[in-house]
Order: C-alpha cells, then sequence, then structure tokens
C-alpha cells in the first residue's frame, strides 16, 4: 500500500451520474488498469474503492457512478482539489484486516449497548 496526495487534473461528468477523474501524484505503486485505490473523503469514515481506469506517468484515471454520499461528493469535487489517495497492492492484506475491522466494530458495538 501506498498513501498519498493527489491533485485532480480534470473532472468531466460522461454522463448525469458517470464521472472520469483525472489525478496526478505520485503513481509509482500503480501497476496498471484494473488496481484499486482507496479514496478518502471528508466527513465519511472508510474510504471509497475505485478501480483505476489508466495510468500514464504521474496521473491516473478513474471512471466511477454516483451511487451514494461518498460518489455525490466526489462528483462536486473541481481541479485543483486534492484527494488523500490509498494504493492498494495487496488486495488479500487488504481483505484481511477489513475483516479484522468488521468483527473489531461487532464486538464493540455489543458491548456499548
Amino acid at each position: 500500500m501506498k498513501q498519498g496526495l493527489f491533485t485532480i487534473t480534470e473532472q468531466v461528468a460522461l454522463t448525469a451520474t458517470v464521472y472520469r477523474m483525472r489525478l496526478k501524484g505520485d503513481t509509482s505503486a500503480v501497476t496498471g488498469p484494473g488496481q484499486f485505490v482507496n479514496i478518502l473523503l471528508d466527513g465519511l469514515y472508510l474510504r471509497r474503492p475505485i478501480s483505476v481506469n489508466d495510468c500514464v506517468g504521474d496521473e491516473l484515471t478513474i471512471i466511477y457512478k454516483v451511487v451514494g454520499s461518498g460518489t455525490q461528493q466526489m462528483s462536486e469535487m473541481k481541479a485543483g482539489e486534492k484527494l488523500d489517495v490509498l494504493v492498494v497492492t495487496d488486495p488479500l492484506r487488504i481483505a484481511f484486516y477489513y475483516i479484522l475491522l468488521v468483527i473489531y466494530r461487532q464486538q464493540n458495538s455489543l458491548f456499548s449497548i
């Protein structure tokens, strides 16, 4: 995994609910299309996992559909804004830590009743 700040260089509505966003930053951990990046958004606890559509040089492209509050917030962002991006390089490790997080949260919620 590699975390960094990426700058939005382009935000284009392809349809009423589908957007293309280009991000500029350290793409050294991106191996190609299909790899996931996790985007941290203000006010939301969990990052939004989005698949990389293209990566050329220090710029990556994502295409996403607005389906909830996170992607709605992304669709309202403008060129020049920055995003905290976590590039996932080992999906099995991420899945393992996600499962641990879910178990931890379930156990803690039982005690808070």
